[in-house]
This record gives C-alpha cells, structure tokens and sequence, in this order.
C-alpha cells in the first residue's frame, strides 16, 4: 500500500540545560516539534514545575504547575494560561490574626483568573458563586467562619447591591448592601415570626 501523502509527525525528548542569559529555565524533558515544546513534557524553572501538555512552545492542555510551599494549579491551560476548569492551592496570609492559611478553589478561570462560577474556601469561610477578573463578582453564596451567611450581590470582590443575610441566631434582613456592610432600607425577618422594616448605615440599624 502506499504512503504518499500521509504526514508523518516525529517528537523528539529532549533535556535543555540553564540558559547562559541567565533566565529562569532549569530543563525541559518531553516531546517536541520544529524545535518547540509540542505534546507531554516537564518544564522545570526555579521554583516552579509545569507536568502536562504543550502546543507550539506554551502551555496548552492538561496540565499541573507546582509552586514552592505546596501550592498548584491543575486543570486546562491554554497559550500559557489557565483557561477552563482548574483546581488550586494557594498560600495568603491573615494579617488580624497573623498566620499564613490555605486557600482552595475549584471553577472556572479565563486569561490566568478567576472568571466564571466557582468554589473559593479557605480560613473557615467559603464562596461559592460567579467570579470576574480574579475577584467574587455577580451572585454567590458567603459562608462565614462565625457561622454566619450572606447570598446576594457582590461587585468586584465586596458585599454590594441587594442580599440576604443570615444571623447564626436565626434572624435575616433581606435589603442593600455596601462595601461589605448593610447599607439602606430593608427588612428584618425574627426567628419568632415578627418582622419590620428597616434601615442601615455602616451595619448598625437607624
């Protein structure tokens, strides 16, 4: 039978050595074509590990990058980005109670984000709802380290618009928010049956 015409793709493992330049590559161990990095491979910097797939010398695909103190992203990349669903550990700090906590997120990314509808926990305080640019944006669901919960709007990472907020107690006031405070009129549900309208300025009724 003849193989005119039928394209043969050849790949090639191959180890790069540090750059004289001085740049931050380690080694490469994988597939390539045409001189880049094309199909599975381990790219090494310092610091960092990527395990997955390449296209046309980017990320692009399945893949895994691994930070120094145990954090990751997993999920899909696309050109060098994460782009589509990813699952991540990350380190922050809290700066009242001074210590480091971890941080989880499963959902969407767009561009290197956060963008989409995903799950954020971490510091005994969960969100799960739609994301923009990297912060909580739209509408979501926050769950409080003191047990506290509050489902409504948020604008670029704040309490922001029209939300429910549950007290650990019982109670809810159903109105507005701002800048991560009740703000404006509203209406307060008790747990006994009663409830009343409302007003709020920076958390505290008026």
């Amino acid at each position: 039978m003849s193989r005119r015409g039928k394209k043969i793709t050849v790949t090639t493992v191959v180890k790069e050595t540090p750059s004289p330049s001085g740049s931050d590559e380690i080694n490469y161990r994988g597939e390539m074509k045409n001189g880049k990095k094309e199909g599975k491979g381990i790219y090494e910097t310092k610091g960092d590990t990527y395990k997955g797939e390449f296209k046309n010398n980017k990320y692009d695909g399945i893949g895994k990058k691994f930070y120094v103190y145990g954090m990751f992203h997993q999920g899909e990349f696309k050109k060098g980005d994460l782009n589509g669903i990813v699952f991540s550990k990350e380190i922050s700090y809290d700066v009242e109670r001074s210590y480091d906590f971890e941080i989880f997120y499963e959902g969407e990314y767009k561009k290197g984000q956060m963008d989409g509808i995903g799950t954020l926990i971490g510091n005994g305080e969960r969100y799960e709802g739609e994301f923009k640019k990297g912060k909580k944006h739209g509408i979501g669901i926050y769950y409080m380290r003191d047990g506290e919960r509050y489902e409504g709007q948020f604008v670029d990472g704040r309490i922001e618009g029209k939300g429910i907020y549950y007290y650990k107690n019982g109670d809810r006031y159903e109105g507005h928010f701002d800048l991560n405070k009740k703000n404006g009129k509203g209406i307060m549900y008790k747990k006994n049956g009663k409830s009343y309208e409302v007003e709020f300025m920076n958390d505290e009724e008026i």
